[in-house]
């Protein structure tokens, strides 16, 4: 199940494909702030840190008409940073933005419009 954190001092956004994965990019991101999180993320409980959520998306279909998905997702929050479960089409369309040769601001922003809406 795919993954995507966001660091609340920087705004960054980080994707990955397991928990540890994605807690292991927390860690390496976090020594660009000189600092170590308070909650280690590599001790993290699935199913007892993160809450459930209820999600809703609207999506165009191949025809142009929009539609809405329901789902739920689960979500762990800090002070320092935030991980939360995502769609897999969203992780393949966050995967095409970071291979992408746009400059790392432009990936930042096209992450955030693409990922924002499960950290509210």
């Amino acid at each position: 199940m795919p993954f995507a954190a966001l660091c609340k001092k920087c705004g960054s956004f980080l994707i990955n494909t397991k928990l540890i994965l994605i807690a292991n990019d927390i860690l390496e991101h976090f020594k660009s702030h000189e600092s170590f999180p308070a909650i280690h993320p590599f001790f993290l409980n699935y199913f007892e840190d993160f809450e459930t959520y209820n999600g809703y998306f609207e999506r165009e279909t191949f025809d142009l008409r929009t539609i809405t998905i329901g789902f739920q997702y689960r979500r762990f929050d800090s002070d320092e940073y935030s991980i939360t479960v995502i769609m897999n089409r969203d992780f393949d369309d966050a995967t095409l933005i970071l291979k992408s040769s746009r400059s790392y601001e432009d990936k930042q922003k096209a992450l955030a419009a693409l990922l924002s809406d499960y950290f509210e």
